[in-house]
């Protein structure tokens, strides 16, 4: 089965995900969200233990789910 996700008529710009790939895609952007969320809640030594500061983690958790 395949979803189109921009239907333009008469044109060559169709753009069009196999249903296996938009799932995995949308899995993606649920993890991008629930991990930028996780990100606000981690104590600053938590922080250090992955590798990040308190700025870098305000900025990670700003971005928007669907960006990498």
């Amino acid at each position: 089965m395949v979803i189109y996700l921009f239907k333009v008529r008469n044109s060559f710009l169709n753009i069009t995900f196999p249903k296996k790939r938009f799932y995995e895609l949308v899995q993606v952007w649920l993890r991008h969200h629930k991990t930028r969320k996780q990100l606000k809640l981690l104590s600053d030594e938590q922080l250090l233990d992955v590798g990040l500061s308190r700025e870098e983690a305000y900025c990670e958790s700003l971005k928007a789910f669907w960006e990498d």
